[in-house]
């Protein structure tokens, strides 16, 4: 499959959203600025069907599961993204040094604090996001 990105920019809300792929996703690393907020704010990503039974075959999509929801499904992986400064000019740039596949398709939502459940909004509706992903 060909890598793809999906580019966004973070909203005022906070709902789990489709990245995409198919079955078997793959998640490459994210490109992230944060010159508007005041504050780091965090992108979260769950892959569906992660967590329940372990595929049938090695290297088959787990079977999918109930879609997740921010602010109640545990996301599997968070990345938080820095405020702009003079040490960190644009905010973050960051791309995962190892390909990540956890068996289903990704989800993401992003929102202002760390914590798994966490659903507060950014006040500014924060910057730019692209994950690459396939």
């Amino acid at each position: 499959m060909a890598r793809s990105a999906h580019f966004t920019t973070v909203t005022s809300t906070v709902t789990a959203k489709l990245l995409g792929g198919g079955s078997a996703s793959t998640f490459y690393g994210i490109y992230a600025s944060n010159s508007l907020s005041t504050a780091v704010y965090y992108v979260k990503l769950f892959w569906e069907g992660t967590g329940t039974a372990p595929p049938a075959t090695l290297g088959q999509a787990q079977p999918a599961t109930t879609l997740p929801t921010a602010g109640t499904s545990i996301p599997h992986l968070t990345i938080p993204v820095n405020v702009e400064s003079a040490t960190v000019p644009g905010g973050i740039a960051e791309v995962a040094s190892v390909p990540l596949n956890m068996g289903g398709r990704i989800w993401y939502w992003v929102s202002a604090a760390p914590g798994d459940t966490d659903t507060t909004v950014l006040a500014t509706g924060g910057d730019v996001v692209t994950l690459i992903y396939d």
